[in-house]
Formats: C-alpha cells, sequence, structure tokens
C-alpha cells in the first residue's frame, strides 16, 4: 500500500477491495481500521474520486462505508459533554463521514452522466425528408432476410433488468443519503439550539483550553451543516429543510460564523445570505476581498502613524513600534485616533442631536490645510477598521455613508442629521424649500467627503459598496462593525506648554481646538525662536533667503521679506498659518516665522540641492530624468490644487530638489502674502515667459495657470533654456524634443483655452510621466 508509484490509480481500488474483506471479520478489528483510514485518505486525495470498472459494485461497497460512518458520528452527536477529546473524536468521526457521503454523491452523480451518455440515438435512421424509410433494399431476396425477433426480445429483457437493477441501487443510494441527512440535521438542531449557552459558559473561563474549544465547536459544527448542504442537493426537498433549520437558528449561526477566519471554508454560507444577519455577512465579503497579505502589509498603517505625530505626539511614540496587525493593539490605537478626528469640538464631525454616536461632516466648516489632512486620514482610519472588523465606538449618519456610496440623501435625512441647519435654512430669509436645503447641505459637505472618500478608497484599492450592495449590504449596515457595543470617550486635550507669543497660534483656541493643538505639537518639536542666521543662500522677487540653525541642532532656511509698515500683518499672520498646516513629500514645510522690525522671517524646511535652475545649469537632463522630475511636480501640485493653493510662479528656479532628487516645490503660496503687504502695488502674477494667457490678459489665475508653467518649465528642463513659447498672442511650434512623449505633454500643457488644459491628477496618467517613480 506504500509503493505509490507501482499502484499509481489502482491504490485505492486494491484498499477498498481489502477494507471489504477485512469487515468480513469484524469492522472493530485494528486492521480494518487502519485499512479503512488509509482508503479514507486516498479519497481526500483524488477529490473524493476512484478509478473504478464496476461503478454499481464500488458505489454498493462505499454506501457500506457510509452508513458504518453515519452511525459513528450520530453516536459521537449524541454525547452531550464537551472535553477536548470529545471534540478530537467526533472531528474524526464526522471526517470518516465527510469522505464517504462526498464518494457517494460522486458516484450517484457519476452514474447520472454514465446513463446520459449511454442513451441510444435512433434519429439517424435512414429516412427521406418527409420521414418514411428509404426502402431502396425492397428487392433483396427473400432468402436473405433473417428473423431475429426472440433473440432481440432476450437482449432486451437482459437490458431491461440491468438497468431496473442500476436505478434501485442508485435510487437506494439516494434513499440512504435521505436517511441520513434527515438524522444528522436532527441531531445538529439539538445541539443548535443549546450552542449559545455553551460558548457563554466557554467565553467567561480563564481555561485557555476550553477558549480553544469554542473555536473547534464552531467550526466542526459549521463543517457539519456544509455537508449536510452538500447533500441537501441530491434529496427532494432537502433544501428547503435545511434552509428552515438555518432560519430558526439565526443566533447560533452568527455566533459561529465571528470564529471563521480566511483559512477556512465559508464560501458555501454566502449560498444563504437571506438567512444571515448584515454583521455576519460582512465578515464574510472582508474576508473574501481582502487577502490576508493586505492585512500585513505595514504600508497600510505607518503612513497613517507618522501622519498623526502632527496631532499627539504621545499617541504617535506609544505605537510607533507596536505591531498593528494584532487586533487589540490596532483597536486601540484606532480608538484614540478617532478621539481625536470626531470629537465634536475639534469642527471636522457633528453629533446628531438624535443620536449622539453617529457623526456626519460640519456643514459649517471653514476648512483650512489641516482640516483636509484630517478628513482624509480619518477615511483611511475608517477603512482600517472595516477592513480588520475592529470597534472604534463611533457610528456614521445615514447622510454621510450614502454620500461616500454615491447615493441620493432625501431632505428627511437632511433633518435628522442637523435640525439647526434645516431649521435656519427653512425659517429665515431668505426662505429655502426643501430642495435647496437638500442641495445646500450636500454641497457643504462635498469636499469634506470627497478627501474622506480619498482616504477610505486608498485603504481598500477600489470602492467596495458596490460589492457590499450586491450582497445585499446597505451602507448603513457598516455601522455594525465601527460602533460595536463600545462607546467612544471623548477626553479633554493634554496641557502642553502654551506659546502665547507665537503669532502662529490661533488666538481663540476654543473656536479650533484641532488647529491649536496642532499648533502646539508642532510648535514643541521646532526650538526656532533662538535661531542664529548663517550663511545667504540666494535671492529672488520675495526677498532674501539665508541658511538658518536651531540651539537644539535644526537647520531650516529663512525667507527674509521687506515688510512696510502699513502692512496687514494679522492678515499674513493667518496666511503663514494656513501654508505651515501644508505636509507633502514634494512641497517645502513652512514651520513658522516672526516679524523683526521691517522684516518678515519665514522659517522653511532647507533644501540643499538648490533649484532644477542650478541642476540643468550643471548636468544636461535627459528625458527619463525630466519625466522622473515632472511626476513628483505633478503630486506636488495636485497635493496643493486640492487644497484650493495655487502657486502662481511655477519655473525650475522656484522647484528644489535635495540629495536623494526629491522634488520640493518652493514658494508657493506667497504670492497671495506678499499682496497682503501694501509693498505691493498690484498682485503678483507670476513671471513672463512661464505666464498663461489668461493671467497676461487679465490676472485670470487658478490651478489651469500653474498647469501652464508646468508646460513650460518641463520646456525649460529639456532645452536648458528660457521658454518662448508665445509670440504676439500666437502659440509658437515648439523646438525639436527627445520623444513624442514629451512634446505630447508640453502640448496638452499649452492649450491656449484654459478648461481644455488638463488637471495634475489627470496629468499623472499620462505617458510621458506614467511608470516613472522616485
Amino acid at each position: 500500500m506504500s509503493a505509490d508509484k507501482f499502484l499509481g490509480d489502482e491504490k485505492a481500488p486494491l484498499v477498498l477491495e481489502f477494507c471489504n474483506l477485512l469487515r468480513e471479520v469484524s469492522n472493530e478489528d485494528p486492521l480494518y481500521q487502519s485499512c479503512r483510514t488509509t482508503l479514507r485518505k486516498l479519497l481526500e486525495i483524488g477529490n473524493y474520486e476512484i478509478h473504478l470498472n464496476n461503478g454499481l459494485r464500488t458505489m454498493l461497497q462505499i454506501l457500506d462505508f457510509f452508513k458504518e460512518s453515519l452511525v459513528a458520528l450520530l453516536h459521537g452527536l449524541g454525547e452531550t459533554t464537551y472535553p477536548t477529546a470529545h471534540i478530537q473524536s467526533l472531528q474524526i468521526q464526522f471526517r470518516d463521514f465527510r469522505t464517504f457521503s462526498r464518494a457517494l454523491c460522486q458516484a450517484i452523480d457519476g452514474q447520472a452522466e454514465a446513463d446520459e451518455d449511454g442513451e441510444v440515438d435512433n434519429e439517424d435512421d435512414e429516412t427521406d425528408e418527409d420521414g418514411e424509410v428509404d426502402n431502396e433494399d425492397d428487392e433483396t431476396d427473400e432468402d436473405d432476410e433473417v428473423n431475429n425477433e426472440d433473440d432481440e426480445h432476450k437482449v432486451d429483457n437482459e437490458n431491461d433488468k440491468q438497468r431496473n437493477g442500476e436505478k434501485f441501487i442508485v435510487l437506494y443510494s439516494i434513499t440512504t443519503i435521505e436517511v441520513g441527512f434527515g438524522r444528522v440535521m436532527k441531531k445538529m438542531e439539538v445541539h443548535l439550539s443549546r450552542l449559545p449557552l455553551i460558548l457563554q459558559v466557554l467565553k467567561y473561563t480563564d481555561d485557555s483550553v476550553c477558549i480553544d474549544a469554542m473555536r473547534s465547536i464552531s467550526l466542526l459544527y459549521l463543517a457539519i451543516l456544509n455537508e449536510l448542504n452538500s447533500m441537501s442537493q441530491l434529496v427532494e426537498g432537502a433544501k428547503d429543510e435545511f434552509r428552515q433549520v438555518l432560519e430558526d437558528h439565526k443566533n447560533s449561526l452568527q455566533l459561529m460564523i465571528k470564529t471563521i477566519t480566511r483559512k477556512d471554508d465559508y464560501d458555501w454560507l454566502l449560498e444563504h445570505s437571506a438567512v444571515l444577519d448584515s454583521e455576519s455577512m460582512i465578515h464574510l465579503l472582508m474576508m473574501k476581498m481582502i487577502p490576508e497579505e493586505k492585512l500585513r502589509d505595514e504600508e497600510l498603517y505607518n503612513p497613517l502613524i507618522r501622519w498623526s505625530k502632527n496631532l499627539d505626539v504621545k499617541l504617535y511614540k506609544k505605537f510607533k513600534k507596536k505591531d498593528l496587525t494584532d487586533s487589540q493593539v490596532l483597536q486601540d490605537w484606532l480608538c484614540k485616533l478617532c478621539q481625536i478626528l470626531f470629537k465634536p469640538q475639534n469642527l471636522l464631525f457633528l453629533a446628531c442631536p438624535n443620536d449622539p454616536t453617529k457623526f456626519y461632516p460640519n456643514p459649517e466648516l471653514e476648512p483650512q490645510p489641516l482640516h483636509w489632512d484630517c478628513f482624509e486620514n480619518c477615511g483611511k482610519a475608517i477603512a482600517l477598521a472595516l477592513m480588520h472588523e475592529v470597534h472604534v465606538g463611533v457610528a456614521l449618519h445615514r447622510v454621510f455613508l450614502l454620500q461616500l456610496a454615491g447615493k441620493d440623501i432625501s431632505v428627511e435625512d437632511v433633518r435628522d442629521a442637523d435640525p439647526s441647519f434645516y431649521n435656519n435654512k427653512a425659517n429665515k430669509e431668505p426662505f429655502h424649500d426643501d430642495d435647496q436645503i437638500q442641495n445646500e447641505f450636500i454641497k457643504s459637505i462635498s469636499e469634506q467627503i470627497r478627501f474622506f472618500k480619498n482616504g477610505f478608497d486608498s485603504v481598500f484599492g477600489k470602492s467596495i459598496f458596490q460589492q457590499l450592495s450586491d450582497n445585499g449590504i446597505e451602507p448603513d449596515d457598516l455601522n455594525l462593525v465601527l460602533k460595536g457595543s463600545i462607546e467612544l470617550e471623548f477626553n479633554s486635550d493634554e496641557n502642553l506648554d502654551d506659546k502665547q507669543n507665537d503669532p502662529l497660534m490661533p488666538q481663540d483656541n476654543e473656536s479650533d481646538p484641532l488647529t491649536y493643538r496642532y499648533f502646539k505639537v508642532n510648535l514643541q518639536n521646532l526650538n526656532i525662536p533662538e535661531w542664529q542666521q548663517g550663511k545667504r543662500l540666494g535671492e529672488g522677487k520675495f526677498g532674501k533667503v539665508f541658511e538658518g540653525y536651531a540651539p537644539g541642532g535644526f537647520f531650516f532656511a529663512i525667507k527674509e521679506i521687506k515688510i512696510e509698515p502699513e502692512a496687514n500683518i494679522e492678515q499674513i499672520y493667518d496666511e503663514i498659518r494656513l501654508l505651515c498646516q501644508l505636509r507633502h513629500p514634494n512641497i517645502v514645510k513652512y514651520y513658522s516665522m516672526e516679524k523683526d522690525e521691517g522684516n518678515l522671517n519665514i522659517f522653511l524646511e532647507l533644501v540643499t540641492k538648490g533649484s532644477l535652475k542650478d541642476v540643468y545649469g550643471t548636468f544636461e537632463l535627459e528625458d527619463s530624468q525630466v519625466s522622473h522630475y515632472t511626476k513628483q511636480i505633478l503630486e506636488g501640485l495636485k497635493y496643493l490644487h486640492e487644497r484650493n493653493v495655487v502657486h502662481r510662479d511655477i519655473k525650475c528656479a522656484n522647484i528644489l530638489v535635495n540629495e536623494k532628487g526629491r522634488i520640493k516645490i518652493a514658494d508657493f503660496g506667497l504670492a497671495k502674502v506678499m499682496e497682503l503687504n501694501t509693498l505691493m502695488k498690484s498682485s503678483y502674477y507670476g513671471t513672463p515667459g512661464w505666464m498663461a494667457p489668461e493671467v497676461a490678459k487679465s490676472g485670470d489665475y487658478g490651478p489651469k495657470a500653474d498647469i501652464w508653467s508646468l508646460g513650460c518649465t518641463v520646456l525649460e528642463m529639456l532645452t536648458r533654456k528660457t521658454p518662448h513659447v508665445m509670440e504676439g498672442g500666437k502659440l509658437l511650434d515648439l523646438p525639436d524634443l527627445p520623444s513624442q512623449h514629451s512634446r505630447d505633454f508640453i502640448k496638452e500643457c499649452l492649450q491656449d483655452n484654459k478648461v481644455d488644459r488638463p488637471s495634475a491628477a489627470e496629468l499623472l496618467q499620462h505617458p510621458f510621466v506614467k511608470g516613472f517613480g522616485l
């Protein structure tokens, strides 16, 4: 029996014959038991098939094994205690039963297919078009005619007997399966009815063995139900009976489903979605949609942990080195992060008056850059909670979930979420009707929803709402996973040292505690007030740039700008405060600022290798290098434009690069700062040669003007010259360029009508930059 390579496909039939011979002596004999175990293993390896010549004989033999294993399983299910030894014994008994049940069912299916293939098709007789028999051989000699009717009758009788015998064996096998199905089903109903009590007892025991038994029992019962589900396909009326049992024991079924992991067999349960609650279905679908390796992908967590440092250093330090794939650690971290983000005083989300556990984006919020980052990262946190099925203690209001799912909301939804918003619009002049109120509410939260959804979808890699909807899951059902039984507690902010004299600190910390906390955390990490000025790095239209050095060994850049006495310094502070909230790998960080006599000193990230103009002045850039830089510029512009920040002066001189080739866009937002300084008599619109037509004509500056300037900047890198693309109001022909992709990219940017120019996000899909990463 161990000579696999010699016996091959003959091994299973040989073992089958040994089993039948040994069973004639005793089915309790150890040698028979060993031989039957070998047969079971062979059937499992062969997907429950036996290569045989005597199908019906083998079916009868397998039928005996099925009945034998059925008796053993019924005896095991008759036990009422659940020690570990009993569970293990029952698992062995069920494994035998499953193997011989599936082998018998496959034999029945195989016999049915053989009967279909064996039907004789008599439609090939020679007939004319009218169906008349062709009698061309009528002139045959009568002496040659042989009458074989008696022989044919004998053959037909023998065939009828054989077919009747075959039908009897098949029907008998099906009847045996029907009896087995009914008896096991009755036993399982008893076990399912008392399962909640058993699991409740095991749940509160300190014995780890018993806790493991809870999962073992659940998986064993689900495996038995799975087999009954398969058997029901062969028995008339059994499908409905099986479905009714599941319906009658929904609670037990849901308890067992909670123990299922991705390694278990659970696909069959999705066929019975009608009897499953939403939480169970979400659990099954999340396992089906999210592979195990994605759950362990550190890049899903690390960026969010690093970002959390901006809001709470202690939270960051506590979790930065912990294993977030541990469900309890992940839940602890996500709960604390949500405590910061969903706290109503932080303005991002409001709690529904009718249900304070349900939140929706604040329609009255006047977002700052920090808020957009918070919405996006909150979307990531909620997606992680759903993916890992950890409770974070918050629920999302219906208006929030429907908008995330791309579905319409009603005015009743608005009234339920935010009665004050509805009443203010409906009862105060100018009066709004329901449609206007609904539209204004949607418009007021649309950008918050967009950023949240960007973060949410970035974790899943796609929108999951359609997949959930296809399986009967409504958006509201997601709250079953998110909230659970946890009540999120909003603790007061920890006391940090105030920096009352720092102009970047919000003056009224009660109006926006999240932004206040953000600046406290970030300013605490920088000891810039006692800085020293170093060498001069350069000078531009906005002022001089120096190297700065702080006592803690921190190097930074100082942008020194002359400020007129009548400059609106408070508005300048507000604008710099906004710029300090922007954080992206491809933009220069703003740290802080201070006013020194007639100067405004802005503290910035120090970038060591100068500008792209310095780079192409020293090195001749290849097409691939320009593509590499352009992709990063687009990433930075996409980030800025999404947050309503327009650069106004994109060119190589304003794009810095560090020693690793990382692009850093500089001087963004400073044009607006300078407009607030009375020294500037007119708005700052950029540099001729890079200036978009609409800017030159009317000062119409928006994100699409940056796209025009980007096209000129790419041309500047490739030609190493100041771009000259227009003359007399007309676009000139482009010079020879290294590739058709670079030419096409520049032409896309240099569309005379700004409406025709792609956005930064769209240009990131252009062949010139797609595929080139840092």
